[in-house]
């Protein structure tokens, strides 16, 4: 049940347009129909609210895969709980474009952006018999992301 928990962070992100990827930031520029899991993610096991802050340096944060098997994330075991994040750009000439995205999951999370909780899936608790999971089975949700600037989910 704790491998459960990150699965809640798994953002899977549907985007009209097709990006390119350059340092740890991620600009977005367009995206194909194959395109649904932007990269550039980084974890830590663990649980801290000030991690949802935008100015919080994550620099010395794992890098990692959202996409990859739950397993592969042996510190979760011992934390229950993990974070990722990913600074994401949206490019200028994007500013009439509607950004939506999905979560696929099977457990419980919340998603931030700028430190705004923006959605709750479910009810995150370190004690895997307490996390009250939900799958929103595709449920598209704007992003509120403004072109030029820096972003942080």
């Amino acid at each position: 049940m704790r491998k459960l928990y990150f699965l809640g962070f798994l953002l899977l992100f549907v985007l009209t347009k097709t990006f390119a990827q350059t340092g740890q930031v991620f600009y977005l520029n367009k995206l194909t129909k194959q395109d649904t899991l932007l990269s550039g993610w980084k974890f830590q096991a663990g649980d801290n609210p000030t991690w949802a802050k935008k100015e919080f340096d994550d620099s010395k944060w794992q890098p990692t895969d959202p996409g990859q098997d739950i397993t592969s994330f042996s510190k979760l075991d011992k934390a229950g709980i993990g974070w990722i994040r990913l600074h994401i750009t949206v490019v200028s000439s994007l500013s009439k474009t509607q950004l939506t995205a999905w979560v696929f999951q099977y457990t419980a999370s919340e998603i931030y952006v700028d430190g705004k909780l923006l959605k709750k899936y479910g009810a995150i608790n370190a004690d895997p018999s307490k996390t009250l999971a939900y799958c929103p089975a595709r449920e598209l949700f704007n992003l509120p992301i403004q072109p030029g600037a820096d972003h942080v989910i």
